[in-house]
């Protein structure tokens, strides 16, 4: 099964969402699925601390630098439409959580990941996600 995980990226990224997105791609290819994450990040390439994390672990990844919520939405479309994921692992992305009705209708389930008691979130995951 081929999975897309969704995960921001910087060269100081060190928090709870940076570890799980350094471990998660590891564990799922372990359990013998075919993982990519998307990288929208600050500092694109290889100078990213998850992508350089992902490169030492031969996980797939694909590098976005950060830009409009809008232009990183259609990157995330067309990353999606190149790969063919059978699931898509919004994370806590912005971008990534918007497609998630989308990519539904398309028979690609979309799984976000609340990481954090705002409002917001929440609203995004109900919108977005289950709606």
């Amino acid at each position: 099964m081929r999975v897309d995980i969704a995960a921001y990226d910087d060269g100081k990224a060190i928090s709870g969402p940076a570890t799980w997105a350094s471990r998660m791609p590891v564990l799922l290819r372990e359990r013998g699925y075919d993982v990519r994450v998307l990288l929208p990040g600050w500092e694109c390439g290889h100078s990213g601390l998850l992508a350089r994390k992902l490169q030492s672990e031969g996980i797939r990844y694909a590098c976005l630098e950060f830009n409009s919520t809008e232009r990183n939405t259609r990157w995330f479309l067309e990353q999606v439409r190149s790969d063919r994921p059978q699931a898509f692992i919004a994370n806590h992305v912005l971008p990534a959580l918007l497609l998630g009705g989308v990519l539904r209708r398309c028979g690609i389930p979309t799984v976000g990941v609340v990481r954090s008691d705002d409002p917001f979130y929440h609203a995004l995951l109900e919108k977005f996600v289950a709606g």
